[in-house]
């Protein structure tokens, strides 16, 4: 057998004796570094010595839930354990960054920082005996800031597939799901996804374990207790991390009643994050993971989570284009969902969330802010949905289309705002592109350019399809007699007030030329103008 094999034989060993002697006490945290430094290292070798004997497969087992009981236990009390460790610490760097001063002043620093400490100490004792959690931390004292890591980033681990006992147990037993009783397969179904054949049998009993120890709670009470400076963000991606492993395994019942709870407190804690940590946030892909982890399992109903929408905001206006593009995406993909599922009638407030979303775009000036003065074009080329979106409810107004003309006007911007300018012309209101002309006319015709011919073109054809629309209306209340033929002769009947006089007018070339040869037309001396003038 080799050196490490025998070293976790020799510790499966010890366990087993101390629970037969009635003295079943936690790891130390030698055993536990000896167990992390295992799985770690096992699949570089892949050694098997210790699964020779089947007997073993039960002490592992038993020894990675008491290693999940302990990781349970870390997760409840983090917001407790690590604000002093972090006040230590950087009393202890400050320590070292003053040494170059002289002794006295070093030493007065040194009694400020244990004054502080104790006091800090004292205060989290007060706050831990108010949540009935004094002594349960007592464990983790000793324990250094990167050990905690460690510990944390272990928990991930026990949710993967690839997990050392894990793997070398369906090795070894190559048991399938056909071969268990009814009842361990009701249990397991309780909580997993049992129709995938690679899910190793143990994982998905230590995750139905994890689940029935509370262990979603521990989570939903650190997360509670959490903000930016009693957790870091470092911490709080490894608890996403466990999350989102554990939404690989559990099926729709159980993330609908286990895993979507954690939302709200997940939110709060990013809700609370700094701009430095927003950034780090970016570096890490820790809000890509959140959003993963969080997001709902079916579109049955749609509703509007104020607390999502709150976070959105927040990644919208930070500073870091990463986090902002995310944000974006965010937005994108809820009313891609929308317009996906307006027409569903399985999908529950759909109409109050249209209406909802609408009024937070127009409430938070989302248009104002993507053409204004921290426009990015990368931001800009995103904002297309959204554009739509509001265009197709009828809230884009003449001040949107300030903004959107403004930085239409920008050398560095300018063909990317015409690019998502273009298609919203189909679903603006008649003023809005009469505004829209107006803005055409007021320009330079030394400016003219082939995007600004183009967008003057989709104007003009979503004008004339809007008098179509109306002549179409009107034709079905009065009955109009023609000459059979393409090019039928306009005929004014019926009303000769001035108000209709011009759109009569209209009327009658679309109908004399058609409406395909006006379009040429109208193309062909907008072109011949703009030659003509450069």
């Amino acid at each position: 057998m080799c050196d490490q094999c025998n070293e976790i034989l020799v510790l499966i060993d010890n366990r087993t004796s101390r629970h037969v002697s009635g003295n079943p006490q936690q790891l130390s945290r030698a055993e536990v570094e000896t167990f992390i430094h295992y799985s770690v290292t096992w699949n570089n070798k892949r050694c098997l010595c210790i699964y020779k004997d089947f007997k073993n497969f039960d002490k592992l087992t038993n020894l990675v839930q008491v290693l999940l009981n302990m990781g349970m236990d870390l997760i409840q009390n983090l917001p407790f354990i690590l604000p002093d460790k972090l006040k230590a610490k950087a009393a202890e760097e400050a320590a070292k960054g003053e040494r170059t001063t002289s002794q006295s002043s070093v030493e007065g620093t040194s009694r400020r920082s244990s004054e502080s400490a104790s006091d800090d100490s004292r205060a989290a004792e007060e706050e831990s005996k108010e949540d009935g959690l004094l002594g349960k931390d007592n464990y983790w004292s000793d324990w250094s800031i990167e050990e905690l890591k460690r510990m944390l980033d272990f928990q991930t681990q026990l949710f993967l597939s690839n997990f050392a006992v894990y793997v070398a147990h369906k090795v070894m037993t190559a048991h399938s799901m056909e071969e268990l009783s009814s009842a361990e397969t009701t249990a397991l179904h309780n909580y997993c996804e049992i129709n995938d054949v690679d899910a190793p049998l143990m994982l998905l009993r230590n995750i139905c374990f994890f689940i029935d120890s509370n262990g979603i709670g521990a989570l939903s009470h650190c997360f509670e207790k959490a903000n930016n400076k009693n957790l870091p963000l470092t911490f709080a991606h490894t608890l996403i991390t466990i999350i989102t492993h554990l939404r690989m395994w559990v099926n729709t019942p159980t993330i609908m009643s286990c895993i979507l709870p954690l939302r709200s407190p997940i939110i709060r804690y990013m809700c609370t994050l700094s701009e430095a940590d927003m950034r780090a946030a970016a570096a890490h892909n820790t809000m890509e993971h959140m959003w993963q982890a969080i997001k709902e399992p079916m579109d049955s109903q749609m509703t509007f989570d104020q607390e999502v929408m709150t976070l959105v905001y927040k990644c919208f206006t930070s500073t870091t284009l990463t986090i902002r593009l995310g944000s974006i995406v965010q937005i994108s993909s809820l009313i891609n969902t929308y317009n996906e599922n307006i027409s569903n009638e399985a999908v529950t407030n759909i109409e109050s969330f249209g209406e909802e979303m609408a009024k937070w775009l127009l409430d938070n000036k989302i248009v104002e802010q993507i053409f204004g003065p921290n426009l990015h074009i990368e931001i800009i080329k995103q904002s297309q949905s959204i554009l739509n979106f509001l265009g197709a409810e009828g809230k884009i107004n003449n001040q949107h289309l300030d903004c959107i003309w403004a930085a239409a006007q920008l050398k560095h911007c300018g063909k990317q705002v015409y690019e998502v300018l273009l298609p919203l012309v189909k679903s603006i209101e008649p003023e809005q592109n009469r505004h829209l002309r107006n803005l055409i006319d007021k320009l330079d015709p030394a400016c003219y350019n082939t995007s600004v011919l183009s967008l003057s073109s989709n104007l003009t054809y979503s004008q004339w399809q809007t008098f179509q629309t109306e002549e179409s209306q009107r034709r079905k209340l009065i009955p109009s007699v023609g000459v059979a033929g393409p090019r039928r002769k306009y005929k004014l009947r019926g009303n000769n007030s001035s108000t209709f006089s011009k759109v009569k007018q209209a009327h009658f070339w679309v109908d004399f030329f058609g409406l395909k040869e006006l379009k040429s037309v109208a193309n062909f001396f907008s072109l011949t103008m703009y030659y003509f003038l450069r």
